[in-house]
């Protein structure tokens, strides 16, 4: 096992035979499927990525304000400028790789009229100011870069900050900030990517953390819909209720979602029985290599 930061050089290894087995950059995959000397395999992600947001702080308690962050955003230039194209854009936290996705909801259009009215009906007509947090990576730096620009546009300015992923959870915990770029894997079942991030006390909503969280009532009803659906049994109507749990997710803005992912694996050319996961997560006790 090798730690090599740059995903260049890690393409570099696995074509020069040092290594067997990458997680590709967005930005080799045109390379990697042309160069027959190694395996490449690409597949639907059940990940998608993000700003997580803590509803409880403000201003982001206030909707509007969250809805103006995501109507600022030009999700098609995040794909092609921070992905290289490779991936979708996201409609919300349920992907393609799961029965649960809803092909009926659209992605978020850029449209800076409205969200500069929302930032000026939430009471902020010269702007506001706040605290972006992110852990410095290939990826991380220049999309929080680039989502600071977009936002700049509508009066929303940030300051990025920057820590270790360590610190970053501790401090976003003790709601130090109010919202965080990460990502989420996703998971096989819709239950456990909605309830753990989106129900007010799942695991990695930050506002379950916050002991004078007063809930407003989007996340009121958000809460009886997602418990609802754990108590039913049958496929399509769980996928009618998640359905309509994504929409509301999205309308109301609990979170702000790019795009959805691709997993894409480079693997020398004697790594055998590679199996692809929707998760993107790697089965390393599944594999042998050929001798």
């Amino acid at each position: 096992m090798q730690i090599v930061p740059n995903s260049s050089v890690q393409f570099a290894n696995l074509r020069s035979g040092n290594t067997d087995l990458i997680m590709l950059g967005q930005k080799d995959v045109d390379a990697a499927k042309k160069d027959t000397s190694i395996q490449f395999v690409q597949w639907p992600s059940t990940g998608y990525t993000q700003v997580n947001l803590n509803i409880s702080q403000k201003p982001l308690n206030d909707v509007r304000i969250r809805q103006a962050m995501s109507y600022a955003l030009n999700r098609q230039a995040i794909l092609e400028g921070i992905y290289f194209g490779v991936g979708t854009l996201a409609n919300g936290p349920m992907t393609q790789a799961s029965w649960a996705y809803n092909q009926n909801l659209k992605p978020i259009q850029e449209d800076l009229k409205k969200a500069k009215e929302l930032v000026t009906a939430a009471g902020y007509p010269n702007g506001i100011t706040f605290d972006f947090l992110i852990t410095a990576s290939e990826e991380n730096t220049p999309l929080a870069e680039m989502l600071k620009a977009q936002w700049s546009r509508v009066g929303l300015n940030v300051n990025i900050v920057v820590v270790t992923a360590t610190q970053a959870t501790a401090d976003y915990r003790d709601q130090k900030y109010p919202f965080f770029l990460t990502g989420f894997s996703g998971r096989a079942d819709p239950d456990l990517t909605i309830y753990d991030n989106f129900h007010s006390t799942g695991a990695f909503n930050r506002a379950s953390f916050n002991k004078t969280y007063t809930k407003e009532e989007s996340q009121v009803s958000l809460d009886q819909k997602i418990e609802k659906a754990r108590q039913v049994y049958d496929q399509a109507q769980r996928k009618a209720l998640y359905d309509d749990i994504q929409k509301q997710i999205v309308e109301n803005a609990h979170g702000i979602f790019f795009t959805h992912q691709s997993n894409l694996v480079g693997l020398s050319k004697r790594v055998r029985n590679f199996t692809n996961y929707g998760d993107g997560k790697l089965r390393l006790h599944e594999l042998w290599l050929e001798g």
